[in-house]
């Protein structure tokens, strides 16, 4: 499959690219989101940030933050200053007080919420050049950060997730990879 310029490629239900999704407007109505998955405990999602509109409150919830594409992003978490370049994230709880300082170019991150009584969340950043199996399994999504990914001869926008599946995927190029490991809270206990 051979996808033109600006166009959105369309891949397995278990491949999730944001343009494939219709943007959603955030709880504070000043920006939208693209949610690539979502459920029971966690929802996925990426999102453009521009300009310093605070972030909305999820109490009770966590948040990572990974910045994808090759803009950095500044944050001010709870006072506290933190930059971000791309493939680099950031948790906080969702009761923070956080306000973006993005590039005049803005920055596009990847937006994973999830729910403190019912989840419990890992993850790691896999950069690879070359070729590079996608274990997306029961409990992890993979999340195309930056850089040149391919999957199938298809150039991947930054943002797109690997949602668990049993089938074998593999991606090419050069990039980093966001590995989330998802697990209930029933799941975390019985290890």
């Amino acid at each position: 499959m051979r996808a033109e310029p600006g166009a959105t490629a369309r891949f397995e239900s278990d491949v999730v690219a944001p343009g494939s999704v219709v943007a959603e407007p955030w709880s504070n109505g000043v920006g939208v989101t693209r949610v690539l998955a979502r459920r029971l405990g966690w929802r996925l999602s990426v999102a453009d940030i521009r300009g310093a509109h605070r972030f909305s409150h999820f109490p009770g919830l966590d948040r990572l933050l990974l910045v994808a594409g090759d803009q950095p992003l500044g944050l001010t978490i709870d006072g506290r200053a933190h930059r971000l370049d791309p493939g680099q994230g950031v948790e906080f709880a969702g009761e923070a007080r956080v306000v973006p300082a993005p590039t005049a170019l803005g920055a596009t991150v990847v937006n994973l919420i999830t729910s403190r009584a019912l989840t419990t969340t890992r993850w790691a950043l896999a950069a690879f050049d070359g070729s590079r199996p996608v274990r997306a399994e029961e409990t992890s999504v993979v999340v195309v950060l930056t850089g040149d990914v391919r999957y199938n001869g298809v150039l991947l926008p930054h943002g797109t997730a690997f949602l668990p599946s049993e089938r074998p995927r593999t991606v090419t190029g050069r990039g980093v990879l966001g590995v989330l490991t998802i697990e209930s809270q029933r799941d975390a206990l019985s290890l």
